[in-house]
């Protein structure tokens, strides 16, 4: 069985950046005498691609430097602080490409992907016939609102952090529920639910 995904340039260079990650893993699991020649147990393209998006790897992960990470592999050290991350949010990254993509797949009408939406956070503010964690919600402004709707569908699977953007929902979905009174908010939730 083959899944065939269409992802976006920066899930191609995640895909690499966790192709790293599995290498170095194993290169220091299964010790073995560092190869002479300096070459990494990598596909070369793998480091060619990551090599050519320098600048953008330094930007997305706190200045992260392929170069000198590669170069730490072919010394057989262990990965930086810095590299620890990059590599570790590159894989989270990847996996929020992969859901989006699926559930873009999965769920082909945007009224059926607003609706998981509305249930999501439905779920998290109005559950167990209460409706205490909306009010309090509803007492903060809008930018607070936005951050904590914004937590919850991220935590459902929506959220890509690259460009935290919400697959499969229109630009405005929360704002939208954000400028709702409490009173709409809870009718549409609720309904949701």
């Amino acid at each position: 069985m083959e899944l065939r995904l269409d992802l976006d340039a920066n899930a191609a260079v995640d895909m690499a950046m966790v192709a790293t990650l599995v290498t170095w893993r194993n290169q220091t699991i299964h010790v073995r005498p560092a190869d002479p020649s300096g070459r990494l147990r990598l596909d070369g393209l793998v480091e060619e691609q990551l090599t050519k998006e320098k600048v953008m790897l330094a930007k997305r992960y706190g200045g992260l430097d392929p170069e000198i990470m590669f170069g730490h592999m072919r010394k057989q050290r262990p990965p930086k602080r810095k590299e620890i991350i990059g590599l570790v949010s590159a894989a989270q990254n990847l996996t929020r490409a992969i859901d989006g993509t699926l559930l873009r797949a999965a769920l082909p009408s945007a009224a059926e992907v607003e609706n998981i939406a509305r249930a999501a956070i439905a779920t998290k503010l109005c559950g167990e016939g209460t409706q205490n964690e909306l009010k309090k919600l509803w007492g903060k402004d809008p930018a607070a609102r936005c951050r904590r709707l914004r937590a919850i569908l991220e935590e459902a699977g929506f959220v890509r952090s690259s460009e935290m953007e919400l697959p499969g929902l229109p630009a405005t979905f929360i704002k939208d529920i954000v400028h709702l009174s409490l009173d709409d908010a809870l009718r549409i939730l609720r309904a949701t639910s």
